[in-house]
């Protein structure tokens, strides 16, 4: 053990509304931990017991001890109350998203984030970025079914300006 790199580790919480997601990386971005959990409304307890798992786990694979260093921030709809519950930076999801997809797959031109009871959309068009509110899941669900309009239909139409700061409504579709 002597001879081995103390490499430093990032965790990411993510806690939304209806899952807490944990993931940890390596200093090459790898993904040497992830975990996924339903949270059914008792938060506090699937923090605990997502993150002791990823800790255990990380102790067997790096046994450094006191010496390994290990980052963490937290994200999601839950993440600015328990980054003052456990004093760690929170980083709002669609930058710690629009972040991660620029510096992984740069050449992408649209997210659709759909989540537990919101949906965001992230256009990328000449290194400007539109973040997109498009409702609940369910408003897009209701919309998408009484119109038959297919999501990536509507992420690759270029509506642009007109959804920033919008409630997604049936009047965008075109005819």
């Amino acid at each position: 053990m002597a001879n081995e790199e103390i490499i430093p580790l990032r965790m990411g919480i993510d806690v939304g509304s209806t899952t807490v997601k944990v993931a940890i990386l390596d200093h090459d971005d790898k993904l040497i931990y992830g975990d996924y959990q339903r949270h059914r409304a008792d938060i506090r307890s699937t923090i605990i017991k997502v993150v002791n798992a990823a800790l255990d786990d990380i102790e067997k694979k790096f046994p450094f001890g006191d010496k390994q260093t290990l980052t963490v921030k937290v994200t999601g709809s839950g993440g600015l109350s328990v980054s003052h519950w456990l004093n760690i930076p929170f980083i709002q999801e669609v930058i710690a998203a629009t972040t991660a997809v620029k510096k992984i797959i740069p050449q992408t031109d649209v997210v659709i984030e759909l989540g537990g009871e919101d949906a965001k959309i992230t256009y990328f068009k000449g290194g400007v970025d539109f973040p997109v509110y498009f409702g609940t899941v369910a408003d897009i669900s209701g919309i998408v079914g009484k119109n038959g309009v297919d999501c990536v239909r509507v992420a690759l139409m270029g509506f642009d300006d007109c959804f920033i700061g919008e409630k997604f409504t049936h009047s965008h579709f075109p005819p």
